[in-house]
């Protein structure tokens, strides 16, 4: 009996330590380059908010334990900003961070997402180029660009969930009478031409 508890603690101990991602473990310090190689790890980029649920980002998420590599997890939705500098906007999407490169997986199911990392044949996948790689200057450009669009969006979506229907309505008939007074007004009044002399 006490065998097969450390048999099961054993396994347990080798599944994939699963932890949010944050800029520091994107972000290249060039000033402390060493010989070190750096471990990679699995950046799973998924979408998710209170009132919406991306069923397949659930059944990859279920899978993510038992991966043979360390996995970074990021909700698009919660920091877009940083989801944007990837480049990536269909969920759920898979990158493999290594030396500062990225290899962008296109995965059609959790057995095809386990074999590709249990095979490490991310790395016949050419990386992205380093121009429009998360750290540069397009990137990065690229996602405060986006900050601003989706929190736009957002706003947005919470007016039309939140304002009633009739005042959308009313503001909107407002509108097509402001523009139809306008039309009527330019071609009703004749301006007389003035002669300058």
């Amino acid at each position: 009996m006490f065998v097969l508890l450390l048999l099961i603690h054993l396994l347990n101990t080798k599944a994939a330590e699963i932890h949010p991602l944050t800029k520091q473990d994107i972000t290249l310090d060039h000033s402390k380059a060493d010989s070190v190689k750096k471990q990679p790890f699995l950046v799973f980029i998924y979408y998710e908010r209170k009132d919406f649920s991306c069923p397949l980002c659930e059944e990859f998420k279920d899978v993510l334990p038992t991966l043979n590599i360390p996995v970074k997890t990021l909700n698009f939705a919660e920091n877009v900003e940083l989801g944007s500098r990837f480049l990536q906007h269909t969920f759920p999407a898979f990158i493999v961070r290594y030396s500062g490169k990225s290899y962008v997986i296109e995965v059609q199911s959790t057995g095809n997402l386990r074999e590709i990392i249990d095979n490490e044949s991310w790395r016949m996948i050419k990386p992205v180029r380093s121009i429009i790689d998360v750290n540069s200057a397009f990137a990065i450009a690229f996602s405060k660009a986006n900050r601003i669009i989706f929190f736009g969006i957002h706003v947005f979506y919470y007016m039309m969930n939140y304002v009633p229907d009739y005042a959308v309505s009313l503001f909107i008939v407002a509108i097509m009478f402001f523009l139809v007074y306008s039309i009527i007004d330019v071609l009703g009044t004749k301006n007389p031409k003035e002669k300058a002399y």
